[in-house]
């Protein structure tokens, strides 16, 4: 069986059932399996607030939360992939499967990292393949990004 997720799945799969054998690849895009990216991107961050009041305390912080050991042992507890270069990856097979991936350099970011919030990437996706019509859906997708940029640069 096949369960289209992302590695932010695997922890609570595993909660539900701790002996699943399961493991993750990244989708095919070609007919050759050397041309396949593993998509990628962060989807958790430790950020410090403007103006906080307490500033030193909260680079402290964050400098914890970045050494190595303490990046191993939450990506260990949440069956992920450290976000620290030199960090130790999880033994976690399924992560394994993807290791050579990254090791390699074959990533590529979601795509709606790419695009500003205020654009309805989804919407235009489904009805360009709703419609079967790519050119009108790449047409509304840059009519949008207009908008954005209008309101946005100066």
């Amino acid at each position: 069986a096949m369960y289209m997720q992302g590695v932010w799945a695997m922890n609570p799969i595993k909660q539900a059932n701790p002996d699943i054998e399961a493991g993750i690849f990244p989708y095919p895009m070609t007919d050759s399996a050397d041309d396949r990216l593993l998509v990628s991107g962060v989807d958790v961050a430790v950020m410090i607030g403007r103006g906080t009041p307490h500033l030193e305390e909260a680079k402290r912080f964050v400098e914890f939360m970045f050494r190595p050991e303490i990046i191993e042992r939450f990506a260990q507890s949440q069956n992920m992939i450290p976000s620290v270069i030199g960090a130790k990856w999880s033994d976690e097979p399924a992560l394994q499967d993807v290791k050579p991936f990254f090791d390699d350099g074959r990533i590529a970011g979601f795509i709606d990292h790419q695009v500003p919030a205020g654009i309805p990437l989804d919407a235009l996706v489904a009805r360009g393949l709703m419609e079967n019509d790519p050119q009108a859906a790449l047409v509304r997708l840059d009519n949008e990004w207009a908008k954005v940029a209008a309101r946005t640069i100066k």
